[in-house]
C-alpha cells in the first residue's frame, strides 16, 4: 500500500504494521506495552485481593475515558491543525530524553525502518500506534478484569433452567458475532485504518465498502461490540451490563464526535450523497397553496365533499375555537398541524383524531375483551397495509404509468435510467435527481395532498392500535418481573429505540418525496435518476420493512407475551406483502429489472462470508489431502525400503 505525503504529496510505501496481539510479543514491546502489561498484572493482584466493585468500575472507566475523550480530542485535533505532526517533527530530532523517547517509540516493532528516509507523518503515526496499544489494551485488560469480578454474582456452578441457558447461549452467539466482525473488518480495512492512519496521512485508496461493511453501518463500533452485550448475559449482572451501555455509549460518542467529521472531510464524496429531491413548492396565488397549509377558504373548493358536510365541519370548528376565545383570522380558519397532519381531510381532523383516541382508550381501559383488541390491531394494519398503501398506491401506480407511457418519452431524454456498469454517454441525465417542476395538473397534486393525510392517519392508528392490544393482553407485566425479565425488556427497549433510528436514517436519506411516495404520483422533470444504494439502502433493500418493523418485536418483548409476538409476525407479514403486490412492483415497472438490487448489502456480505468460508475449508481440506497423500508416499518408501533390505544377502 502507498501513501502520501501530506506535506510534500510524494508517495511512499507503508510498511508492515504489527496488529494488537503481535504488538504485546516481547520482541516488540515499547515502554507502553509494557506500562499496559503491568497494569494487568495489578490489576489481577487487586481482584486477588477482594478490592470492591467500584474500583474496578471506576479503573475502567478511567481509561475508557482516556480512549474516547483523550485520543478523540488527539485526533480531533491532528485532522484539523495536524498539532501531533507538528510536535513530533519538532522534538523527533532533539537529543534530549523526550527525543530519544520518541525515536524509541517510532522504532519499537520496526527494526530496519529509517527516520530520516521516511516522511514525518509516517514515523509519527509508528509512535502513535503504541500509544494506542497502551490505552486500547489497558482498557480491554480492565474490561476483562471486571468480568471476572462480576462473574461470582452468577456463580460457577452450571444452572440447567431453560432461561439461564437461554441467555448463556445467546450470549456466546453475541461473542460470535463480535469476532466475526472485527476479523472482518481488519482484514477489509487493514492496520492502516484500524489505527486511524487517514489522520496522519492518506493513502491511495478509496472508503471501501466490503464484508462486514456492506452488512452493518461502522461494524467496528456497532455490532463489533456486541461481546460487551454477551458478556453481560452471561455473568447476569445488571452492573455490568449498564457499565458496558454506558462505555458504548462513550463508544459512539467517539464515532459522532471525532471520527465520523473526519470521514465527511477527506472522503466528501464517497461519505455524503446527493439530497433527496424535493417537493414541489406552492405560491399562495395557487389554489391548492390552502390545501397544504390549511386556509379552509381556499383549500374547500378543491376537495370534492357533500356542501352540507363542509358546512357542518367549518361550524364545528369556529365553535371550538370560539370556546377556547381564539378570534378567528380573516383569510380562514387555520387547523394545527399535527391535527391537521393526521387527517385525510382537514376539514375532520378535530372530529377524527379526537373520535379515534376516545375509541381507542376505550379498548385500552374499558369492559371489552382482549381478544377486540387484536382484531381491532389487525383491522388498521390491513387498512394501512391494504388499502392506504396497497390499493391506493396500486391505482396511482397504473395512473402515472400510464402518463410515462405517453408523456415521459417526450419530456425525458433518457426515460430509462441507466444500471451500474454503463457508460455515461448512454445517458445524458445528471445522476443526482433534480427539483421536481412546479408546474403539474392541479388534480395531480391535490390527490397527493390528500393521500398524505390519509397515510398519516392510518399509520398512527396502526401504531396505537398495536399499542393498545399490547397493553390489554400483558399490561401489568409491563412493570412487573424487572428481576427476572429485566434484560428482556431492556432488549424490547433497544429495538424500539433501533426502528425509530432507521426511520430517520430513512427520511434523511430519502426524504419526503420518498417518505410519502413521491414516485406514485411525480417524476422528476429531468427524468428519473439511477437508483442509488447508499445510506442506509447500502444494508437494506427495504429497511423501513425490515429493522423499521422491529418495534412491534420490541413491544412483544417488553411484554413477555407471546401473543403479542405473534400479531407482531401477522403485522409484519402485512408489511411485506404489500411491499411485494405494490412498491416492488411498481418500482420494476419505473426502473426496469436490471437497475433493482436483488439482494441487500446484508445478504451480499452474508454470501460473500459464507463463500470464504467454503472456500478457506475447501482450501484446508487440499491441504489435509495433500498432507496425508505425502504422509502415505513416505510411508510406502519406508516399506519399500525395508523390503529391499529384508531380500538383500547377507554378507
Amino acid at each position: 500500500m502507498e501513501g502520501i505525503d501530506p506535506d510534500t504529496g510524494e508517495r511512499f510505501e507503508i510498511p508492515k504494521i504489527l496488529n494488537c496481539v503481535e504488538s504485546f510479543m516481547p520482541r516488540n514491546w515499547s515502554v507502553f506495552e509494557f506500562i499496559s502489561l503491568s497494569f494487568l498484572f495489578l490489576e489481577l493482584i487487586f481482584l486477588a485481593l477482594g478490592f470492591p466493585l467500584r474500583f474496578f468500575v471506576y479503573t475502567f472507566f478511567f481509561w475508557r475515558l482516556a480512549y474516547n475523550l483523550g485520543i478523540g480530542l488527539i485526533l480531533d485535533y491532528q485532522s484539523k491543525h495536524k498539532s501531533l505532526s507538528r510536535w513530533y517533527s519538532k522534538h523527533i530530532d532533539e537529543p534530549s530524553t523526550l527525543g530519544r523517547f520518541l525515536r524509541h517509540l517510532t522504532l519499537a516493532g520496526q527494526p530496519n525502518y529509517d527516520i530520516k528516509a521516511h516522511p514525518k507523518a509516517l514515523s509519527c503515526w509508528l509512535a502513535f500506534t503504541h500509544l494506542e496499544n497502551l490505552i486500547l489494551g489497558t482498557d480491554a485488560f480492565c474490561y476483562g478484569v471486571l468480568f471476572l469480578k462480576c462473574l461470582p454474582k452468577r456463580g460457577f456452578v452450571f444452572d440447567a433452567s431453560w432461561d439461564n441457558l437461554l441467555w448463556d447461549v445467546f450470549g456466546i452467539m453475541l461473542c460470535a458475532l463480535n469476532w466475526f466482525t472485527k476479523k472482518d473488518a481488519h482484514r477489509v480495512v487493514g492496520a492502516y485504518a484500524w489505527y486511524w492512519g487517514d489522520f496522519f496521512f492518506l493513502a491511495n485508496q478509496k472508503l471501501v465498502f466490503n464484508g462486514v461493511y456492506l452488512m452493518f453501518p461502522h461494524p467496528m463500533y456497532t455490532f463489533g461490540y456486541s461481546f460487551f452485550y454477551g458478556i453481560s448475559m452471561i455473568t447476569h449482572s445488571y452492573t455490568f451490563f449498564f457499565t458496558s451501555l454506558l462505555a458504548h455509549a462513550c463508544q459512539m460518542f467517539f464515532l459522532y464526535q471525532f471520527e465520523d467529521p473526519h470521514i465527511q472531510r477527506i472522503y466528501p464524496c464517497e461519505h455524503n450523497p446527493p439530497p433527496p429531491p424535493q417537493l414541489p413548492k406552492l405560491t399562495p396565488g395557487n389554489p391548492l397553496w390552502g390545501l397544504q397549509h390549511g386556509s379552509h377558504k381556499e383549500a374547500w373548493g378543491e376537495v370534492d365533499l357533500p356542501q352540507w358536510v363542509i358546512v357542518w365541519v367549518q361550524w364545528g370548528v369556529r365553535k371550538v375555537r370560539a370556546c377556547k376565545g381564539r378570534k378567528e383570522e380573516e383569510e380562514g380558519e387555520k387547523i394545527p398541524e399535527w391535527l391537521r397532519s393526521l387527517s385525510p381531510f382537514p376539514g375532520i381532523a378535530f372530529v377524527g383524531v379526537t373520535a379515534s383516541l376516545v375509541h381507542s382508550l376505550f379498548l385500552a381501559v374499558g369492559p371489552t375483551p382482549a381478544w377486540l383488541t387484536v382484531l381491532h390491531a389487525l383491522l388498521w394494519a390491513a387498512i394501512h397495509n391494504g388499502y392506504t398503501l396497497g390499493l391506493a398506491l396500486y391505482m396511482q401506480s397504473k395512473r402515472i404509468l400510464r402518463q410515462v407511457r405517453q408523456n415521459c418519452a417526450v419530456a425525458s431524454p433518457c426515460p430509462s435510467p441507466p444500471c451500474e456498469g454503463e457508460s455515461e454517454g448512454e445517458c445524458e441525465s445528471d445522476e443526482v435527481v433534480e427539483p421536481l417542476s412546479e408546474v403539474y395538473l392541479p388534480s395531480s397534486l391535490h390527490r397527493f395532498s390528500r393521500w398524505q393525510r390519509l397515510y398519516r392517519y392510518t399509520s398512527f392508528m396502526a401504531v396505537l392500535s398495536f399499542a393498545v392490544s399490547a397493553w390489554r393482553l400483558s399490561g401489568a407485566r409491563l412493570v412487573a418481573s424487572w428481576v427476572r425479565w429485566g434484560g428482556m425488556k431492556i432488549f424490547g427497549v433497544a429495538l424500539i429505540v433501533f426502528a425509530a433510528y432507521t426511520a430517520v436514517l430513512v427520511y434523511r436519506k430519502i426524504g419526503r418525496y420518498g417518505w410519502y411516495y413521491g414516485d406514485f404520483f411525480f417524476l422528476p422533470r429531468q427524468g428519473l435518476a439511477p437508483l442509488r444504494y447508499d445510506g442506509i439502502y447500502r444494508y437494506f433493500n427495504h429497511p423501513l420493512a425490515t429493522t423499521g418493523c422491529a418495534w412491534m418485536y420490541g413491544l412483544a418483548a417488553l411484554t413477555i407475551s407471546p401473543h403479542i409476538c405473534l400479531l407482531a409476525m401477522a403485522c409484519h407479514l402485512l408489511v411485506w406483502v404489500r411491499l411485494f403486490f405494490t412498491e416492488r412492483t411498481h418500482l420494476l415497472a419505473l426502473y426496469g429489472t436490471p437497475c433493482l438490487r436483488s439482494h441487500g448489502g446484508l445478504a451480499q456480505g452474508v454470501q460473500e462470508s459464507l463463500k470464504r468460508a467454503v472456500d478457506e475449508a475447501a482450501r484446508l481440506v487440499e491441504k489435509a489431502k495433500a498432507g496425508w497423500e505425502e504422509i502415505e508416499t513416505g510411508m510406502q518408501r519406508r516399506r519399500e525400503r525395508r523390503r529391499l533390505s529384508a531380500s538383500a544377502p547377507a554378507e
